[in-house]
């Protein structure tokens, strides 16, 4: 049996040791005599949270450059399967390598922002080409900060 915990640094409210003692990290770190359950657990580089695992555990920081072509080629992949799903939706977008090797470069290795701009795409908002890209911020934070600037805009600053 396999688990997945995404973010389980956010699962604590400190990032203090002392805090762990109850919490869900020392609650899996300490489950290593359980036969065939297996763990994939996803978390930022907090050493604290890290240490707890150092036992058995494998470590893979699949954000680093190591791995950036395979998610270069999943990023590619997902805006293939996205162009090609949605064609006739698409009104005269196709897939093009050199957009989609420009889009690559642009989302920087992030699910995330891909998936915000095939989304964008697939209900016609944006255009499939590099003049679009070329308008779009780089990176994740780039592009939450558009979003957030662009919630501004249309509601208005809060009081």
């Amino acid at each position: 049996m396999v688990f997945l915990i995404d973010g389980l640094d956010e699962s604590v409210t400190s990032t203090k040791e002392e805090s762990y003692s109850d919490s869900i990290v020392s609650i899996l770190s300490n489950l290593e005599a359980l036969k065939n359950v297996y763990f994939i657990i996803t978390t930022r580089d907090y050493e604290n949270i890290l240490n707890k695992f150092k036992k058995n555990s494998l470590k893979l920081d699949i954000s680093s450059m190591n791995y950036i072509e395979d998610i270069n080629k999943d990023i590619s992949s997902f805006i293939n399967l996205n162009i090609n799903k949605n064609k006739e939706n698409l009104h005269g977008n196709s897939y093009d390598e050199k957009v989609a090797m420009h889009l690559i470069e642009k989302v920087q290795g992030n699910f995330l922002y891909i998936k915000f701009v095939m989304d964008a795409v697939n209900e016609n908002k944006i255009e499939f080409s590099i003049k679009e890209i070329d308008n779009m911020p780089p990176g994740l934070f780039g592009m939450y900060s558009l979003f957030f600037d662009t919630m501004v805009t249309q509601y208005g600053k809060s009081n």
